[in-house]
């Protein structure tokens, strides 16, 4: 009707696509964005960059956004990303003034393409659900690292556990060679340190300059090896965590250091007579879930969580003996993987993915 709305409204549905029933027909042979009604809504924001950032790559982090957007910086349009519970990084340092004031724009689609695959049931929103934050990198980073734990004994609770971390290393905007170093180790809460890799050592051309080519570069893998005496066990009922502390070096000059918490548990399945049943346990222990389905949800601000409303959940499913959460359908802040880590709770972490096209046709 013409009549400017700073909200559209919320919509529930279960099987059909929320437009389908209440916009325009939909064809399920040939799925498209749709067009008869499709709100738009508009962020802008403005930011200096922090003293110390100059000469370094700064990326910007979107950690939920529904359904798809468009990002520009400075009035330059950077990219473009659907997912809508999925972090989104983006690098602009190219749009940047490296002094004065920065302005980032925002251009969020309610519907995309990709909300036939984002049918879950419950209260259809959209917008900017979770933080955005800036953060810089120096000429060299840590891309990314996988951990992975291996018991001596699975089955028992006093076993050694070798571990393993794979680390992807990489040149961001390094002018000539060079060679950096990675160091590894594990401390427990107290801070003493139980485990200690050989640094690694990795030699990194000089950075791209041409931007596509950078994107495509995931990276050197480095793998570092170290093994714990007898840890304390992870347990939902004492959920005892390690810390993981990743240090990228050149020369004595740290690029990037990282920390991370883990856990020493294994799960598996035994048989358990001689008829073939079987059951699931957890380093020797029989494993009885006691779970929930759980959505983001907030009487005000809807799917838009805090730090605060993640804790009070959980706290809740502890207090009432709950030992296990279904992120329903759709991946969680990482918030909720970390209090679940802490606070002794399994996780079954769904994907982005609750299309309901069969029982809609």
């Amino acid at each position: 009707d013409g009549t400017f709305k700073y909200f559209d409204e919320p919509i529930y549905t279960n099987l059909a696509l929320p437009w389908f029933e209440n916009f325009e027909p939909t064809n399920y042979d040939t799925p498209k964005a749709p067009e008869t009604y499709n709100p738009v809504g508009y962020y802008r924001t403005s930011f200096t960059l922090p003293e110390g950032w100059d000469g370094r790559e700064v990326f910007i982090s979107f950690q939920s956004v529904e359904s798809a957007y468009y990002l520009y910086v400075n009035g330059h349009k950077v990219g473009y990303s659907t997912d809508s519970f999925t972090a989104h990084d983006f690098n602009i340092t190219p749009y940047l003034n490296e002094s004065g004031e920065n302005t980032i724009a925002l251009k969020v689609f309610r519907w995309s393409i990709g909300s036939w695959l984002e049918n879950q049931d419950f209260i259809r929103q959209s917008g900017i659900y979770r933080d955005v934050y800036l953060y810089s990198k120096d000429e060299a980073e840590i891309r990314d690292f996988f951990v992975k734990t291996d018991f001596v004994d699975r089955t028992s609770e006093n076993s050694d556990v070798n571990v393993t971390v794979e680390t992807d290393v990489r040149a961001l905007h390094n002018t000539a060679e060079g060679t950096y170093t990675l160091s590894a180790y594990i401390k427990d809460d107290e801070g003493k340190v139980v485990a200690q890799a050989d640094n690694q050592e990795v030699t990194l051309q000089a950075a791209s300059t041409n931007f596509a080519d950078k994107l495509k570069d995931h990276g050197t893998t480095l793998t570092s090896t170290m093994k714990v005496t007898n840890p304390a066990k992870w347990f939902p009922d004492t959920p005892n965590l390690y810390s993981l502390v990743l240090e990228l070096k050149k020369g004595d000059t740290v690029m990037e250091a990282v920390v991370e918490r883990i856990g020493f548990r294994e799960i598996y399945k035994v048989d358990i007579d001689d008829a073939g049943h079987e059951q699931m346990q957890i380093t020797g222990r029989q494993v009885v879930l006691r779970g929930v389905n759980r959505h983001d949800t907030d009487l005000e601000t809807g799917h838009a969580l805090t730090f605060e409303d993640y804790l009070t959940d959980l706290t809740l499913m502890k207090q009432n003996n709950l030992n296990a959460i279904r992120t329903a359908h759709y991946p969680n802040d990482k918030v909720l993987y970390d209090l679940a880590d802490e606070l002794g709770l399994y996780v079954c972490a769904e994907a982005n993915i609750e299309s309901h096209t069969a029982a809609s046709q």
